[in-house]
């Protein structure tokens, strides 16, 4: 326990530095579970750092050795969590839908046997999101259905409406505007009422892409204007507040519009400053 506790000071230490290792100096068969499940902490912190600086596959091989600590430390919960981030790093990073998908259906039957229904829910609505890119429109809209029905069995509200969002993104797939901007304002509508503008200004983005598809100049001036003002008075992922920034500069063909900011501008800006902070833009 000592041995582990030292170690965890010198990776603390380091990461306030800057600087990222692995955890590799611990043979994990000479510790009991609540250490392995310690040290699987620090392989899933140090992932997590890897994944919001965009490095993939070392982000991807520290979920991973966290995932197996984990199962030896017989913590299914934080396991299942660990598949979660993999298959986020494999959508989101790697844009390998296939591969995120196999591990979105290993944490199903994870939180399945554990009997937890809310995070079966956030996986099923996840699993719909990934098989709709992949043309699987049927099966993508059975999940979400599954996932609404079991956010309903817990009553939890907000399950719901990222549902409604992730139906929208299977409609915007398959090509059916109108569906699409129907799950879009049944998504906004909640988070409008619950004063979410984090919430809100992402949900404006994919209708700003979507009223730009359509032809539809009128609605979509007015969303970038709605965001514009999020922007005002609202923390913003910075990834969010980059792909508007690319919608919105998209939207008036990257030239300089009366009464609206330079949008391309803006976009290189914050690209160059989170590039020089390590964080990789595509």
């Amino acid at each position: 326990m000592a041995l582990l506790k030292n170690i965890s000071l010198v990776l603390l230490v380091l990461a306030r530095a800057g600087t990222m290792l692995y955890a590799q100096a611990i043979e994990p068969g000479q510790l009991n579970p609540d250490s392995v499940n310690k040290l699987a902490e620090i392989y899933r912190k140090a992932g997590g750092e890897y994944y919001s600086k965009g490095e993939a596959e070392a982000a991807i091989t520290n979920f991973m050795k966290a995932y197996e600590l984990y199962q030896r430390g017989l913590n299914s919960k934080d396991m299942a969590i660990c598949l979660h981030s993999i298959a986020f790093a494999y959508d989101e990073l790697l844009h390998n839908d296939q591969q995120a998908l196999q591990y979105v259906e290993k944490s199903i039957v994870v939180h399945r046997n554990d009997n937890d229904t809310l995070e079966m829910a956030n996986m099923y609505k996840y699993m719909g999101m990934l098989k709709a890119r992949m043309g699987n429109y049927a099966t993508a809209k059975e999940d979400i259905r599954a996932a609404v029905s079991y956010f309903s069995l817990k009553n939890y509200e907000p399950g719901i409406a990222v549902s409604m969002y992730d139906m929208a993104l299977v409609y915007i797939n398959e090509k059916k505007a109108d569906s699409a901007l129907f799950y879009l304002e049944k998504a906004k509508m909640y988070w409008v009422e619950r004063k979410n503008p984090g919430r809100i200004f992402g949900i404006n983005n994919t209708f700003i892409e979507l009223t730009h598809s359509i032809n539809d100049t009128g609605k979509g001036s007015t969303l970038i204007n709605e965001n514009r003002q999020i922007l005002t008075s609202g923390n913003i992922y910075f990834r969010d507040k980059l792909k508007f920034y690319y919608l919105a500069a998209k939207y008036y063909g990257n030239n300089s519009m009366p009464g609206q900011p330079d949008y391309k501008g803006l976009y290189n800006r914050l690209a160059d400053s989170l590039t020089r902070q390590g964080i990789k833009v595509e």
